[in-house]
């Protein structure tokens, strides 16, 4: 069951973008296990974790998230690509985006910043 809005998962997205953004981050690694997602930033000379979700609220991002994605690799019946664009034009931000699955637990995503 969702929890989360279509417009407070772009919301909570847009804001680990900018943020990125603002830090001058090059990649963002989202990744979701068991418990606790974590959200982190990385750049040449670092590497940090922005903040933490639950399990849960990172899924329901995430769904929405997958959705906004220009699929260029992986299965339709997946709501994860494998390869995907993004490009939210509306804060300034393209990105290229990776998905790989971490079974039991969730999902690995990959965003680089272009």
């Amino acid at each position: 069951m969702t929890t989360v809005t279509t417009e407070a998962a772009k919301q909570a997205i847009d804001g680990v973008l900018l943020a990125a953004r603002e830090l001058k981050a090059r990649h963002i690694e989202i990744i979701v296990r068991n418990d606790l997602a974590f959200i982190q930033f990385n750049h040449e000379e670092w590497t940090q974790v922005h903040t933490e979700w639950t399990k849960d609220h990172a899924n329901d991002v995430m769904n929405q998230f997958f959705r906004d994605l220009k699929r260029t690799e992986g299965f339709e019946e997946d709501p994860r690509p494998e390869e995907a664009t993004l490009d939210r034009s509306n804060i300034g931000i393209r990105a290229h985006v990776s998905t790989t699955p971490l079974w039991p637990e969730g999902c690995h995503v990959s965003i680089k910043l272009l």
